[in-house]
């Protein structure tokens, strides 16, 4: 709507219908505009149709997730047929078999938790996630902490205040799993953390340059690696 027109209240007839309160009479500026919606619950779990990914239902195709918590929303993956939820500080399993409206809500008892969707790391099977909390991985339903042996020298290190900025990767020719992350004081991700997933054991690796995202690719010609 152009700024020299006065807008009117939009009255709301329906949950999925609303009507103007008078018509636009003005022209169109001729730019495109674009309007993103969010939820005003933050915990809201939305799915579409099942095979119509078009197709929304806010009425009955959505659930909170974290009850209205603390917690913030932060990833979610597939592991053991189960979709698990994750919060900065907490994790939940949603069961389903066809219908997610069906599914039984479990919360898991744990402080683990993810900073984003870029620290849950998927390799070979298992699954390993990076938050508050520290490192995890997950065995079985339950998610156990591996990084207790470099607690304190990560915690003086890492600045999570930048937290959208952490990811993980995996190097199935290591067979390790390395995080990246900003340390304090800094404004990009330079440092990391690096398990070794046979060993168990821990390296810290550092960067000249920023590491700002990560991936592992391969072909038949080069080996799969992490770049």
């Amino acid at each position: 709507v152009n700024t020299e027109k006065t807008t009117n209240i939009i009255a709301s007839t329906t949950s999925t219908t609303i009507t103007l309160a008078t018509a636009y009479s003005g022209t169109a500026s001729g730019a495109a505009n674009t309007i993103n919606v969010f939820h005003p619950q933050p915990d809201m779990l939305l799915w579409s149709r099942a095979g119509m990914p078009e197709s929304w239902k806010l009425a009955s195709w959505a659930r909170r997730v974290l009850q209205g918590g603390a917690d913030e929303p932060a990833a979610m993956f597939s592991a053991y047929d189960t979709l698990w939820l994750c919060g900065q500080h907490s994790i939940r399993c949603f069961d389903y078999t066809s219908d997610p409206a069906a599914a039984r809500l479990s919360a898991i008892p744990t402080e683990m938790g993810v900073f984003n969707q870029n620290c849950v790391v998927q390799a070979d099977g298992r699954t390993f996630g990076l938050g508050q909390a520290g490192a995890f991985e997950l065995q079985g339903r339950v998610p156990t902490r591996i990084s207790d042996d470099i607690e304190v020298q990560l915690s003086a290190l890492i600045d999570t205040a930048q937290f959208t900025d952490f990811h993980g990767c995996y190097d199935p020719f290591e067979r390790s799993v390395t995080w990246y992350f900003t340390r304090t004081g800094d404004t990009s991700p330079k440092d990391g953390i690096c398990y070794f997933v046979e060993t168990g054991q821990w390296q810290f690796v550092s960067y000249l340059q920023p590491i700002r995202c990560s991936v592992t690719y391969g072909s038949a010609t080069y080996p799969y690696r992490p770049y």
